[in-house]
């Protein structure tokens, strides 16, 4: 709803106090169905003279604004046209261009994206809504044009010409290396180690950082044994886990063996002395020779040539052995010495611990590996089979026979613009409408008006150009400069 101002004077005094009426038709002269609306005192103190009304028009209408009897006929009437697009539109348009900043949208056409729900109110579902349609469109085999440019089979063919030949499974890869990790490489000397650093010294401080004496290569026998078999006793407390109490275990037993002493005792029962057949030792019956040898059964198959004693030791030399510890050997009172002067009874000194370098050649001349001449060249990769693509200058060509396994053509990738040029066009003769619609208000609001031989003529800013003359009548409907009753556009 729209607001309209007006303002009545009384002998060129502002007039206050009023309760002006309103009368109004259609443009077309017909009844607009409702009474006219109330008219109401802007502010009787502060802008005497000045009263307003509002309006919703739905079309062109024409109205007479009375001021009452008390007011002189010259000045009493106020004929004016109010329209349609006067506030419910224009005013609409205004508000969202003043519209405050916090109300405006964020969007940054630089970084974010739009979600196309709908274009012209026709929804759209997928990507393929963009697509134009080419359903009505007869699959030629022969494309003789594109965008009105004559074409051959050739002009659809990627330019492949300058593409790698490289073969992964086949070729190898050679370069000749000018950077590694961004640093120029100049020469084969920028591979090698710098050794500018290390110093040619005798006196060895560190190992892997951490400092280092003589005696860090002297060899840990802090848990080896002091057993010397030439000099000492093992006490044998078992014997293949079997405990050994008495020299006498080692023995054999002879308790089942005859007891016969051919120097004392005599043979008895001898019945055939020619033959030596004995029957009987110590009257027990002899069958067989077997029933005069001794019975070995019980003892030891121990081979002192191929066998070897496996004992849980307890004691050496009647002392208790507690663990395998005191088998090791006492080096509480050994020096720890920095001096290592002997190696297996051989006199040392420190440079018999450094690598024997004398062989090798101080050279920055490297010319054989492997025993094969090489030169600077050799260390360059061959690059001649590579690709001359330059992604920052360079473009692809390819001709593009499928997207997700469906034929497409150039037409595919085109997008139907056909809507959105109309649609642009409407907006842009709408903008235009509007703006020229805004610059007459702010011209009639503001700018200079004037009535001039029974017409009323406003103009634009500039004060001279004519924006719209109005023809006044008196209210008998003829032509009047003095007491205006309506307007009617000229």
């Amino acid at each position: 709803m729209g607001q309209y101002n007006i303002y009545f004077s009384n002998a060129g005094v502002p007039a206050a106090g009023l309760t002006p009426t309103i009368s109004w038709l259609n443009y077309d002269g017909t009844s607009v169905g409702a009474a006219g609306p109330t008219v109401n005192e802007t502010d009787a103190a502060a802008m005497p003279g000045w009263y307003n009304f509002s309006a919703s028009p739905t079309q062109d209408i024409i109205l007479t604004i009375d001021a009452g009897a008390t007011i002189p006929n010259a000045e009493r009437y106020i004929a004016m046209t109010i329209t349609a697009d006067d506030f419910a539109i224009t005013e609409a348009r205004l508000a969202n261009l003043d519209a405050a900043v916090s109300s405006r949208s964020t969007f940054d056409s630089a970084s974010d994206s739009v979600d196309v729900t709908s274009i012209n109110s026709n929804a759209v579902t997928t990507a393929d809504d963009f697509k134009a349609d080419v359903s009505s469109i007869t699959a030629s085999s022969n494309i003789t044009q594109v965008n009105g440019v004559a074409v051959a089979l050739n002009d659809f063919h990627a330019d492949v010409s300058g593409l790698s030949t490289f073969d992964h499974t086949a070729d190898e890869v050679s370069a000749d290396i000018t950077k590694v990790a961004s640093n120029v490489v100049t020469g084969i000397d920028d591979f090698k180690a710098d050794v500018s650093g290390i110093t040619a010294s005798t006196n060895l401080t560190h190992v892997n950082g951490n400092p280092v004496g003589i005696n860090d290569f002297h060899a840990d026998v802090s848990s080896l044994s002091t057993f010397d078999a030439a000099t000492d006793t093992v006490d044998v407390g078992k014997i293949a886990g079997n405990a050994v109490t008495n020299v006498t275990d080692f023995h054999a037993d002879v308790s089942g063996l005859s007891t016969f002493d051919p120097a004392a005792d005599t043979v008895v029962q001898v019945t055939n002395v020619d033959s030596a057949i004995v029957t009987r030792v110590g009257g027990t019956v002899v069958t067989s020779p077997g029933d005069l040898k001794a019975d070995v059964s019980g003892l030891s198959t121990f081979d002192a040539a191929t066998d070897t004693v496996s004992a849980d030791v307890q004691e050496v030399l009647s002392s208790a052995i507690s663990s395998i510890d005191d088998f090791k050997a006492d080096t509480s009172g050994i020096t720890a010495s920095a001096d290592l002067t002997h190696v297996n009874g051989v006199a040392v000194v420190i440079d018999d611990f450094k690598a024997d370098v004398s062989g090798i050649a101080a050279s920055t001349d490297l010319t054989h590996v492997n025993g094969v001449a090489i030169a600077i060249d050799d260390f360059k990769a061959d690059v001649s089979g590579l690709s001359t693509f330059d992604s920052g200058a360079d473009m692809v060509h390819s001709n593009v026979r499928e997207v997700n396994s469906a034929a497409v053509s150039i037409s595919d990738f085109k997008a139907d613009t056909s809507d959105l040029l109309s649609y642009a066009g409407k907006t842009y003769d709408r903008v235009k409408d509007i703006k020229t619609i805004v610059e007459n208000l702010l011209n009639r609001e503001s700018g200079k008006w004037e009535i001039l031989d029974n017409q009323m003529v406003f103009y634009e800013g500039d004060g001279t150009t004519v924006i719209q003359k109005f023809n006044l009548f008196d209210e008998h409907g003829n032509p009047t400069v003095n007491s205006p009753f309506s307007r009617v556009p000229a």
